[in-house]
């Protein structure tokens, strides 16, 4: 609750009333708690009647959270392409189909899964139903709306990208030995695909 306050005044309210006082930065905060915890009770009421259980419900959350941001943030970092319209268009896009994916839950949960289904047929065929097909489908669309807005945006100026994007034309570092970053995140894959498989 407390983070939720000081990015809701410090990243927000600031921003838009740039001469606040401090008491109305603390009276602002107090209200954003007061909001957090009703949308808390509320989140704890749609697990309680989630039937599919904890793991399934905070899984399917998380896949419609990231879902809109993910896209926007690596293709910025590994290309050059990428404009800040595409990437505001894809996040409104990735909110957009995030939020029907949540209303079709919410739906479900509450007045079970047949209204969901008479209300978004689309979305509990074979390929659809599952949590996991819906987080594909839609990280394809935001990427889809990424690329397209990008293409037809104008691009930023190459300082500016100097800090934040790769620069794939530029020569790759000396191999550093155990000290190289390469080597451990090469490590780490091999340790994860192992795991993976041996639990799995």
């Amino acid at each position: 609750m407390n983070s939720i306050s000081t990015i809701v005044v410090r990243d927000f309210i600031v921003r838009l009333r740039p001469g606040l006082t401090e008491a109305g930065q603390v009276l602002y905060g107090r209200l954003a708690i007061v909001a957090s915890t009703f949308l808390g009770v509320g989140a704890a009421y749609l697990v309680y009647k989630n039937q599919e259980g904890l793991y399934k419900y905070l899984q399917s959350i998380s896949i419609y959270l990231t879902m809109p941001l993910t896209p926007a943030i690596f293709f910025g970092i590994v290309s050059k392409r990428i404009t800040v319209k595409g990437a505001i268009v894809s996040f409104v896009v990735g909110f957009i189909v995030a939020g029907l994916y949540v209303t079709d839950q919410i739906l479900g949960m509450v007045k079970g899964p047949q209204a969901a289904e008479a209300a978004f047929p689309f979305l509990h065929t074979i390929m659809t139903r599952n949590y996991t097909y819906r987080g594909l489908w839609g990280t394809i669309i935001v990427i889809a709306s990424l690329l397209v807005v990008s293409a037809f945006t104008r691009k930023s100026a190459e300082a500016n990208l100097a800090d934040t994007t790769l620069c794939w034309s530029d020569k790759w570092q000396g191999f550093e030995g155990w000290k190289d970053w390469r080597l451990q995140w090469l490590l780490l894959t091999l340790v994860t695909i192992f795991i993976y498989w041996k639990l799995w």
